[in-house]
């Protein structure tokens, strides 16, 4: 049956889910006829282009290029390193097109020599290291290593451009290694205070505090309402606003060459003092 036979979708001006990609790809497709502005709220995988879908979470190349742009405008008086292992070709290839004064450090069957890396420091300005992998591991290694080469005579600051679950999957990628070398990496949602005016309101309506998911479903609302309060047409109105941001997600819809719209709202965060802080 049909998702819009018991509704009337015409007169809308937005529809945010389903939640679930299959049906929000069926609903999308019966209301592009009626040119109905569908969001994508918490998914970008196995959601199908149109011309009315907005695909609002940014993808993993939008956050490797908010990385790598981040590194464009900050690095040009930096010793810019890249370690990435053997499955981070494509990443590695990438970056050193846009960066092409980065030192590759060079691996031995798929293993950092960090003597190596050491040579290739500079004491004389900030080490800005690009770690790529998502092997624990390697990682791992890498992290112990870059940890015990940082000083204040040489300065090591650690980045990606794609923080994989391998760092939230073991313990032994420490978190003080990852604070000492203020890691920095690409998320698209930032942190808030759990004491905002938000999660206040929230707990005491429900009971128990929002999860990034209830955030996110405010955060896009909230987005939605301003836009059309600005002007009615949402297609209109998509990319002439660009990064809104409000408690944890940031919005900037760009048009997609596939059809519709995704957003490249990224942010870039690092660890500071074990806490997780904006950078840009």
């Amino acid at each position: 049956a049909r998702l819009t036979s018991t509704q009337d979708f015409a007169a809308y001006q937005a529809v945010v889910g389903p939640i679930l990609a299959k049906p929000f790809n069926r609903l999308a497709k019966e209301l592009s006829d009626e040119n109905v502005p569908v969001f994508a709220p918490f998914t970008n995988k196995d959601v199908q282009p149109g011309n009315n879908v907005f695909i609002t979470l940014p993808s993993d190349e939008a956050c490797s290029d908010a990385m790598i742009e981040f590194l464009l405008l900050n690095s040009a008086d930096k010793n810019l390193l890249l370690i990435a292992d053997k499955n981070s070709t494509a990443s590695k290839n990438k970056i050193t097109a846009a960066l092409p004064n980065t030192k590759v450090v060079p691996l031995s069957n798929n293993s950092v020599n960090m003597s190596t890396v050491k040579g290739l420091l500079s004491p004389a300005k900030p080490n800005w290291v690009v770690v790529e992998s998502n092997s624990i591991p390697f990682l791992a290694t890498v992290t112990d290593g870059l940890n015990g080469l940082n000083s204040k005579e040489t300065k090591i600051v650690m980045f990606t451009t794609k923080k994989g679950d391998a760092y939230e999957m073991s313990d032994d990628i420490r978190n003080g290694n990852l604070s000492n070398l203020n890691f920095h990496f690409p998320t698209v949602n930032k942190s808030s205070v759990n004491n905002g005016w938000f999660y206040k309101n929230f707990e005491k309506k429900h009971g128990y505090a929002p999860n990034r998911y209830a955030v996110r479903g405010f955060d896009l609302t909230m987005d939605m309402l301003l836009r059309l309060g600005n002007k009615e047409d949402m297609y209109a109105i998509a990319t002439n606003i660009p990064g809104t941001q409000y408690i944890e997600n940031k919005f900037d819809y760009e048009r997609s060459a596939l059809g519709g719209y995704v957003n490249k709202g990224v942010y870039v965060v690092k660890i500071e003092n074990m806490e997780i802080k904006n950078a840009n």
